[in-house]
């Protein structure tokens, strides 16, 4: 009876845990140069209990994936429902940036393929969805693979034209070099914060079509 209760209760989690990651994804549609939103980690997998974050892969224009960091970041923050800190049950926790041009799931091992093969969508614009499964045909060397299905969202014609408005904007006032300024300062942080030095090997990795911030141990969930 215990166990029907815990199970239970998982799955209402799951389902509360879901809903707060679509809302949240919807109102990144309107971040500035955010291409999509992909959910990885436990809830995708269905094995997110109380206590588990959610994970977001975030895809952003390419050349732009540093100013698309910064506006994902201050939308999700807006909500409320950023992860920092010993702020992590339920949660956002955006783990990983891909650049539309660079959709590949690095580095090719069994653990990311492992983990990566369970990823769901939650909105991407034109050909995302299909071009991140094939790009990540890697997987199946390790007998997994990507089962996304590409979605219509109304929502998104609604969306568009203010995402739009403030690219524009951006664009017009900074260009290349206000992508470059956001690189240097968010790099310069990232790289002075003490957790980014205790983190493994690897669990930080830095790109312009890249960014990685999940360490190994979350991978072995």
């Amino acid at each position: 009876m215990t166990e029907d209760r815990e199970q239970k209760m998982d799955r209402n989690i799951q389902q509360k845990y879901w809903r707060r990651a679509k809302i949240v994804s919807l109102i990144l549609m309107l971040a500035p140069f955010v291409r999509g939103v992909f959910l990885n980690g436990s809830l995708a997998k269905g094995e997110a209990t109380e206590k588990s974050d959610i994970d977001f892969l975030i895809v952003a224009q390419k050349n732009r994936l540093w100013t698309g960091r910064v506006f994902a970041t201050l939308f999700v923050h807006l909500t409320g429902l950023r992860r920092y800190d010993d702020k992590i049950a339920g949660r956002i926790c955006l783990n990983r940036y891909q650049a539309t041009d660079f959709l590949t799931i690095s580095p090719k091992d069994k653990k990311n393929a492992v983990y990566h093969a369970s990823t769901k969508i939650l909105w991407a614009e034109g050909n995302i969805a299909a071009d991140f499964i094939a790009q990540n045909q890697w997987m199946q060397k390790y007998h997994c693979q990507i089962n996304i299905k590409p979605q219509k969202n109304i929502i998104r014609h609604f969306t568009r034209p203010f995402q739009f408005a403030g690219e524009f904007l951006f664009d017009l006032i900074l260009k290349d070099w206000g992508e470059a300024i956001l690189k240097k300062y968010q790099t310069n942080r990232i790289l002075a914060d003490p957790r980014t030095k205790k983190s493994p090997l690897g669990a930080i990795f830095l790109s312009n079509k890249e960014l990685r911030f999940h360490p190994s141990k979350d991978i072995d969930k």
